[in-house]
């Protein structure tokens, strides 16, 4: 189970049928950030993206990402 933020309150979801310990539909290609799993699965539990302001897909930024050490 892992436990996910939707709007304000956390939920447990099951993980996905690759065994990932992800959020459910949640698919990240940034192999350079610590919570790739190196399979395309996101590992942190909740993300947060923003900004606000965006009007479209290219001025959004997944703000939970952090580089790999």
């Amino acid at each position: 189970m892992v436990k996910i933020k939707v709007k304000g309150e956390f939920k447990m979801n099951n993980t996905n049928k690759t065994n990932c310990h992800t959020i459910s539909g949640i698919k990240c290609e940034v192999k350079n950030c610590k919570y790739h799993d190196g399979n395309h699965c996101c590992e942190a539990g909740c993300i947060e993206v923003g900004p606000t302001s965006a009007k479209t897909t290219s001025e959004t930024v997944c703000q939970t990402f952090s580089a790999k050490n």
